[in-house]
């Protein structure tokens, strides 16, 4: 069943990538991208084999190439896992359970001309959890906003709490 499918999307994402001409001569590019599951390789009922389709298409559109996959049970553990992450992720987010580490900022000369805050996540079940990890999915979910007002705020109480100790008079 896959080599006789795989010709078939082959040809459509060819047609679809030539696009749509648009008056004025402007045209509209079409991407492309699909999730297949296989009867009965990958299950028998049809509900099943839509929600493997769709999550082969999840992670075909993820990639941002314009594949076609065929569902892998791997797919449904590693989004198993992302969701269990995602959840940890927004729970640590309500409860106060991120930190904001500072990495000094220094001009050519060596002088210290600032501080970057970078958000910094210990997971109860990974330990801690990589911003390569963490940030990407907060942009999947929509959860960054929330993480950026929060930074925004830790940064800026930080920030006033230390210039009103820079402004009090040293004692001998």
């Amino acid at each position: 069943v896959q080599t006789c499918a795989l010709p078939i999307l082959a040809d459509l994402q060819r047609s679809l990538a030539c696009g749509v001409p648009l008056p004025g001569g402007e045209g509209l590019g079409i991407g492309f991208c699909a999730g297949l599951s296989l009867y009965p390789d990958h299950g028998h009922e049809a509900d099943t084999l839509l929600g493997q389709a769709a999550t082969a298409l999840g992670r075909a559109h993820d990639s941002g190439q314009g594949l076609v996959l065929f569902y892998e049970p791997s797919f449904t553990e590693t989004l198993r896992n992302e969701l269990g992450l995602e959840g940890r992720l927004r729970q640590a987010l309500e409860g106060g359970r991120l930190r904001l580490v500072y990495q000094p900022q220094m001009d050519p000369h060596g002088r210290l001309i600032g501080t970057e805050a970078l958000a910094r996540w210990r997971d109860g079940e990974r330990g801690e959890v990589s911003p390569g990890i963490f940030i990407p999915l907060a942009e999947r979910t929509g959860m960054i906003q929330a993480l950026g007002q929060w930074a925004d705020r830790k940064s800026t109480r930080l920030n006033s709490s230390h210039s009103s100790v820079s402004r009090m008079p040293s004692s001998a």
